[in-house]
């Protein structure tokens, strides 16, 4: 298993790195430069990219290595297996490397096929001059940190290859991030996000990029407090990272949507665990200003893509209100990739790795503290669903006569409800509990159209008092949405009724 993390920095940040006193401390050798070329293979038809694979053969000198890997889960620690064979010459050995895969899984079956075999060709290229430390700390981690710089090459296109790949050898993954954190203090650098066949792929397709999902959570009943939050925690991260390269490289709608859905599962997830581990304030800032990034780019998109489509009405004065929420959205999504390619982002993403892979709240927890934490998770579940659940049915008993702000917070509620169960769906039976979440959803969704409307004033406000000639328009709009408004709160107010008689009073 290969253990790496990406970064990517500037040409005007290579002598600060080559310089760095980490460097010269943990080195055991004086670097070693090669020039390295390699050759990414594959079906015309990308079979081994649609089976989560890259084949390369990479030269070095006089020597050739073939490589296979799988894709990484989605993480700044890209783990990936991999199977290395080296050769007499630049062609492909399938024979070898069939050999030396030793996992089950689908990686030899599909390598052994005839069909995928025979059809195997270059598809791009890579050229790369690497500079290479072999790193040991003093604890006895060997990391092996490498630059590379040069290019991905494809027909008469190329790409600029610039970065950081800091490779686990021996020891603690952790001490890769510590390593990363202490250079981020001193030089610009910001995270990788794709491979190099990644890339590769994306200029070969010329593909944009595609919102990812969360993964359902199979959590087992015998887990602990302290294991069931380790879970949850990796799998909204994961969520969230899935989507970054989305947004920190275009302005994908559902990529940025899906990660603010990861952010709001993570902040809940922390929420439903704070009475027995607790955020660190810096972390938890740095939380809220991600949000706030993403939160500004996902509202205007709302309302261009969504709120206004809804609505009717005069389509000229829909369509110019449209035009200029795309324009501010645009803008909005450029400050949420700058906010992912920055320095900031680096370090926060780093430090939630670091606290969730060491376990920071234990160092601090009391002995009844960490009783606490070694509870059953059933139990500790069961309790909170139900808390969960008594708190929504209050606030949902305001809908009835709830201004804007009420609404709000019973949204809040339900989408806590919501996310809690889910997190925890594997422990419950499986039709009752999917029945819930599907009732649940249909009031969410209602109580979220009422938000996106109320969200949706104070844009077309918002750009009624940023641009004078849309004034008229702008206020046409507000008229409309103002109309769909009582339509939409008697709709919430019978859908909630019927989700309490079914779902709240049993």
């Amino acid at each position: 298993m290969e253990i790496e993390l990406k970064l990517i920095l500037e040409a005007n940040a290579i002598d600060a790195l080559q310089k760095h006193p980490l460097l010269k401390q943990f080195a055991k050798f004086s670097p070693v430069t090669l020039l390295q070329q390699a050759v990414y293979y594959d079906t015309p038809d990308n079979v081994l990219r649609d089976c989560h694979m890259s084949l390369r053969v990479r030269q070095a000198d006089e020597n050739w290595i073939q490589t296979l890997k799988s894709d990484s889960v989605a993480s700044a620690l890209n783990q990936r297996y991999e199977w290395e064979t080296h050769l007499v010459s630049p062609n492909l050995d399938l024979y070898a490397l069939r050999n030396s895969i030793d996992r089950i899984g689908p990686w030899k079956e599909l390598i052994s096929e005839p069909s995928v075999a025979s059809a195997l060709k270059p598809i791009f290229s890579t050229s790369v001059e690497r500079t290479r430390w072999d790193l040991v700390t003093p604890d006895g981690d060997e990391i092996e940190l490498v630059l590379d710089q040069g290019s991905i090459n494809l027909e008469e296109r190329s790409q600029v290859v610039r970065e950081i790949e800091l490779e686990l050898k021996s020891g603690s993954p952790i001490k890769i991030i510590d390593l990363a954190l202490t250079m981020l203090n001193d030089i610009p650098l910001r995270l990788g996000y794709e491979s190099k066949s990644e890339r590769g792929y994306r200029m070969k397709a010329e593909r944009g990029y595609s919102a990812v999902r969360a993964i359902p959570l199979q959590l087992s009943p015998k887990l602990n407090i302290d294991q069931a939050f380790v879970e949850i925690f990796e799998n909204c991260l994961s969520h969230i990272q899935a989507n970054q390269s989305g947004v920190a490289n275009s302005e994908d709608i559902d990529s940025l949507h899906q990660m603010r859905v990861g952010l709001r599962r993570l902040k809940s997830a922390l929420k439903m665990f704070n009475t027995v581990i607790q955020l660190p304030e810096e972390l938890q800032a740095d939380l809220e200003w991600l949000g706030d990034q993403l939160g500004e780019a996902r509202d205007w998109d709302v309302l261009a893509t969504s709120t206004l489509p809804k609505i009717g009405g005069d389509d000229a004065a829909i369509e110019k209100i449209r035009a200029a929420a795309v324009e501010k959205a645009k803008v909005k999504h450029q400050a949420a990739a700058a906010a992912l390619n920055s320095t900031r982002y680096a370090k926060f993403l780093l430090r939630m790795l670091q606290w969730i892979g060491v376990k920071a709240w234990r160092s601090s927890s009391n002995p009844k503290e960490i009783k606490n934490l070694n509870q059953g998770l059933k139990r500790f579940s069961t309790k909170l669903l139900l808390s969960d659940r008594q708190r929504l049915s209050r606030r949902g008993d305001d809908l009835e006569d709830a201004d804007s702000h009420k609404r709000h917070q019973v949204r809040i509620a339900a989408k806590k409800v919501r996310y809690d169960t889910e997190f925890f769906q594997s422990l419950y039976p499986q039709k009752e509990t999917k029945n819930y979440i599907n009732a649940l959803s249909k009031v969410q969704d209602e109580l979220g159209w009422l938000n996106d409307i109320a969200v949706g004033q104070g844009l077309l406000m918002e750009l009624q008092s940023d641009n004078k000639d849309l004034a008229s328009e702008a206020g046409y709009v507000r008229g409309y949405l103002s109309a769909r408004e009582t339509e939409g709160r008697k709709e919430a107010k019978k859908l909630w009724k019927k989700f309490r008689v079914k779902h709240l009073t049993k």
